[in-house]
This record gives C-alpha cells, structure tokens and sequence, in this order.
C-alpha cells in the first residue's frame, strides 16, 4: 500500500472542509459552499443561440412537426425529456415526437437506426450529433433542419454543417466546458424562454441535475453545481420520484451526488443495455409523464392481475434488468479471469471476449476484472478484423490516464472516453505488438495501489470532532470532488480487541477512543486477516497498522457512531 498527501494540501486537521476543497482545485470555498442559484445568462456565450432560437421559432410559428432523437443513456433520456416537456409548455396541443434508437448502444445520427418521419421539418439532437455533418447534410436534402444541443468534443469543422450546432466545447466564450447534454438543452431553452417571454424550464431542473451527476461531469465546476444543488433540492419528475422510492432502502431518503449516482444512474443503464425497443420507448413515454396506458402484472404466488402505472411497470423492469445484467455480468467476470490469468506477467491485460459478453456489458465486466487482477485491461471483442471494447484502469491506478497511455500506443487505432475508463480498437494483428508496447514502457511501474490522500494523521489527533465536521458534507461528494481520504498512522492494537465479522468471516472491527474502524471484504492473502485468523489467544499479541480510508457517523437506530471505513490497511509493526 501506498499513500501520500495530495500535491498541495496543508494537512490542516483544524479546518478540514477548506482543505479538502482546496484539494479539488476550489480555491473560493465560502463561495462555492454557499452556491443556490445557477447563471441563467450563460447561454449569450454559446455560439450559434442566436440562430438557434430564430430557426426554432420559423419552425414553431408554422406548428411544422418536430422530432427529438433520444440518446441511449440517462444524458439522453433526460435531455430529450427536458426539450419534449418545454416545448409542450410552449403549446400542450404541438405536435413533436421523440424517437429512439434500434440499437442499445448507437448515440446521434451516424448508425442511422432513428426512424424519422417524413413529415418532420426540424430534428432536435440533444446530447450528440456535433461531428455529424454527412448525416446533416442528409437531413437538409430531406428538407430537414437540425440543432444539436451537444458537450461532446468537436472534431469536425462545423461551419461546414448545415445544422445549427449549440456545444459548449468549441464555444470560446462558454467557460463552463465540464457540463453535459442536459445542460447545453437547458441553455437553449433558457434562450427560447427570453425570446418567448416565459418562465419554464426551472420545472426541469432536476432532470438536469441527474444528468450531469450520471455522465459524471466534473461537479467542481461552479455553474454544474449550482445546478445539481437546485435541481437534486426538488425532484418533480414522476419518473424520477418512483425510482427514488424504489430505491429508498439504498438511498435511505437522501438525493445528493452520491446516492443518484448509486442508486438511480445504473438503474436506468442497466435497463437501456439489455431492454427492447419498445421498452426503451416506454422509459421515453414514461420520463415524458405520458399516463395514457395502464399496465398488467400477476405477482408470483398470485392467480389474478394487478394495475400498475407507467413509473411502476418501468421501475419493475428496471430492477429485473438490472439482476439480469448484473448475474450476466458475474458470469462473464468468472469466466474471463480464467483468461486474464494467461497474462499475469502482462503491464495490461488485453483479453479477447468475443465468446464471453455482449457488447453492453464490456465497460461493466472490464472494471471488475481491473479491480480483481490489479492492472489495467483492455477487453475486447472481433469485429470487422479489429478489437474493439473497452478500457479501464482500478480505483487508485498508479497509471492516472490510462487513456492516454492507450492513445500513444502505436499499435492501437484510438482511445475515446474518460481517463481510466473509455471506448478503444486496435487491429487484430496488432494485439501482440501493444502488448510488447505496454510492458516497455510500464516496466518500471509497480501497479500497487496508489492512494492520494487529503490527511495523515497519527491515531492520537484523530478525535470525533473531525470526523462529525466531514460527516455534515457528505452531499458535496461526487465526480470531480471525491470523498476524501485520510492515511491515520501507528495504530497499535491488541488481538484481543478485533473481531471478525460477515457471513463468510472475512470483515474485521476494532474500536480506539470511541471511533469504530471496519475494513469489509478482505481478500484471502490480507496480512491482516491472515493474523487475527490465526490467533492462538495469546492477550499479549498486538499490531501497529497504518491505514487509508473514509471517515463518516454511522447511523443506527437513531445512534450515531463515529467510524473509519478502511480502503487498505499495512501491517508497520508486530509480525514475526
């Protein structure tokens, strides 16, 4: 185990929240505390607006039909519901559909699998399109106009596009480049809202604020947090609010970064991998809060039917893709470490799973095998005389852009995404050569855990006031403003006073000066464990342990505990 203070930080036990935000590049941390409102003028400095809204309104003032393309994730679905919803608050009676996609994993335009209908004159693209411009160009043949609201990268020269293109990224004057699809719709809105002289997309808020919380956008960002602070505040949303009190159990009636990002984003994900089409244009039906048609379900043990609504059938179909997905995917985790063994002297285990998994599942069944083989994974699959999968690197990779790493490599074709998890090819004949690639210039890495922490703290200044002053700010955390970490030094204990708990005896407890320290789940070889397991009931045995983990007050029948969740923990003193 290694760990070491993030680059900066004072250390500063004495005024923890300003450190750890100072920490996360937030400079002004009164300020960004104290965040309630969100700009609603920011979208004067996105490029095209203005042509945008006059486009949009030739159309409207001729109630020509228009449609919506919904993107396959919940960046999407929310953008598509928040420009379905505002423009029926224009005009209940306006005629505009929203389409979705054949295919489970196809964004914009590019796969052509959206069946538009000849009659619409104006597609909306939320969320994508912005390097489309042949599928643009074909749309305007059609005598289609098109506007994309879009965050993604450009990488085309849009002045060639014939669609008027809203995105953040190639929009010199829009400071905020860490905010999502969702965001970008809200801003075009918020420009029909002036021209219209109305007062409307505040009602949508929270979709998004999810949003920008489940495409893991930088919540550091001051303007992505005022949003998420507003939105997350008031979840008016009906689907929303039943996937809320499905999921009340997890999120133990709290809605911040956290739990949204938990409990409600890889809901929606599972059901959009592995749902139907039609199913997936019900979840459109649904978010759009379109109560038109009642729905059957006979419980088991049950002779007769039951009503449920839209949100009810949807929820229910959710969690029984989700346990769908998630037993697929232990399958394939167990079956593909077998084949990660065959590169245990690998840098990076590039791993051909075209028998294994379908393609959703890559991204979920590549981060597992990450975190249990400790190295970063390439799993990929055949197609058309090239691999292509997905990336990704375990939490506390000592490789912080693994992306990049996969990007330089000579022998890959390209790497898109985040830093530690991303889409990646590279031909078929190339994967003996990346593989050479890797070990060179990784051969002198350790791929140890690396843990930055914002604390080091010896056992005796750790006291229960600090921990309580973290716990208060459990709602600031998420994407781009982690829970902090702290490294508490020279713990000294005896044996006498550690149990071990969990069904399959491989949790340990201990409790110094009031505070309660778990570590859950430790693997086999855990020094640790392997210790207190081995326990002959001499009271005179004891450890000095260094450990990393997050501290918080654990609530139990209205009884708060202060508490150490342990990451990893390193035996410094007492084994023979």
């Amino acid at each position: 185990m290694i760990y070491k203070l993030i680059e900066g930080s004072i250390n500063d036990l004495s005024n923890p929240i300003e450190t750890i935000l100072n920490n996360r590049g937030i400079n002004d941390a009164s300020k960004y505390l104290s965040l309630k409102e969100s700009s609603k003028n920011t979208f004067l400095d996105l490029d095209y607006i203005q042509e945008a809204v006059e486009l949009f309104n030739k159309h409207f003032q001729e109630k020509h039909p228009i449609g919506i393309v919904a993107d396959n994730d919940v960046d999407g679905v929310c953008s598509a519901t928040l420009m379905y919803k505002f423009i029926k608050e224009l005009d209940p009676n306006y005629d505009v559909r929203v389409y979705t996609h054949h295919k489970n994993k196809s964004h914009g335009l590019s796969d052509n699998d959206v069946d538009i209908d000849n009659d619409i004159k104006l597609l909306i693209v939320p969320d994508a399109g912005s390097n489309e411009i042949f599928e643009h160009r074909q749309l305007y043949e059609k005598g289609i106009d098109c506007i994309c609201a879009d965050h993604h990268q450009v990488i085309t020269y849009i002045d060639d596009s014939p669609a008027v293109i809203l995105n953040n990224q190639s929009s010199a004057n829009y400071s905020n480049k860490n905010c999502c699809g969702a965001s970008i719709t809200l801003e075009f809105c918020r420009a029909l809202e002036e021209f219209y002289w109305e007062e409307i997309s505040y009602k949508y808020l929270d979709l998004v604020a999810v949003a920008n919380v489940c495409d893991v956008m930088m919540i550091s960002e001051f303007e992505t947090r005022a949003i998420i602070n507003e939105g997350l505040a008031q979840i008016n949303n009906k689907m929303l609010q039943e996937i809320i009190k499905a999921q009340d159990f997890s999120m133990k009636g709290i809605v911040n970064p956290h739990t949204v990002g938990f409990y409600i984003g890889p809901l929606i994900n599972a059901f959009i991998r592995l749902a139907t089409f039609e199913e997936r244009q019900l979840l459109i039906r649904a978010f759009c809060e379109d109560e038109s048609e009642v729905f059957e379900y006979t419980k088991r043990g049950e002779s007769f039917p039951t009503e449920e609504n839209i949100y009810e059938h949807m929820v229910r179909l959710m969690k029984s893709y989700k346990g769908k997905q998630d037993r697929s995917r232990d399958k394939a985790v167990k079956l593909l470490l077998d084949k990660a063994s065959d590169y245990e002297n690998d840098k990076v285990a590039i791993i051909d799973a075209t028998e294994e998994i379908d393609g959703p599942l890559t991204g979920l069944v590549a981060i597992k095998i990450s975190e249990s083989i400790h190295k970063p994974v390439l799993l990929v699959r055949k197609h058309e005389g090239s691999l292509s999968g997905s990336g990704r690197a375990f939490n506390n990779c000592p490789i912080e852009d693994f992306r990049y790493l996969v990007e330089e490599c000579p022998y890959t074709d390209w790497a898109h995404g985040h830093g530690a998890a991303f889409g990646c090819q590279l031909p078929v004949d190339n994967v003996d050569h990346a593989r050479s690639w890797f070990n060179e210039n990784l051969k002198d890495i350790n791929m140890d855990k690396v843990y930055h922490v914002d604390f080091i703290i010896d056992i005796d200044d750790l006291n229960i006031s600090f921990i309580q002053t973290i716990d208060q700010y459990q709602d600031l955390w998420g994407h781009g403003l982690s829970e902090p970490l702290v490294a508490i030094e020279n713990i000294t204990i005896k044996r006498s006073d550690i149990q071990i708990q969990g069904k399959n005896f491989d949790s340990v407890t201990f409790t110094i000066n009031d505070i309660k320290f778990v570590e859950f789940k430790m693997e086999e070889d855990n020094k640790l464990l392997q210790w207190v397991s081995a326990w002959d009931g001499d009271k005179s045995d004891e450890i000095t342990l260094n450990i990393v983990g997050e501290v918080s007050l654990n609530e139990y029948k209205g009884v708060y505990t202060p508490q150490v969740i342990i990451k990893e923990s390193m035996i410094t003193n007492g084994l023979d």
